[in-house]
């Protein structure tokens, strides 16, 4: 049996939440029913704050439409 894995760049996410527009779309859930997500992770203190963006999926798609809209 064949098994994949998605690989995303932390670095070059810019949290555009395109991956989990892309997740709804084609798996048609329920409203507020989200199976793909990207955290807003904030860090550090003030004066030395670092944002992160961490796409976290559900990793149940066999050519999972949230890897073909990542512009990253």
């Amino acid at each position: 049996m064949t098994r994949w894995a998605m690989v995303a760049d932390l670095r070059r996410c810019v949290g555009c939440q395109t991956c989990t527009a892309a997740c709804k779309h084609a798996n048609a859930t329920a409203p507020g029913v989200m199976w793909r997500k990207v955290l807003d992770m904030e860090t550090g203190a003030y004066p030395d704050v670092k944002r992160a963006f961490v796409p976290v999926g559900c990793m149940h798609c066999a050519d999972p439409p949230c890897m073909h809209v990542c512009p990253s």
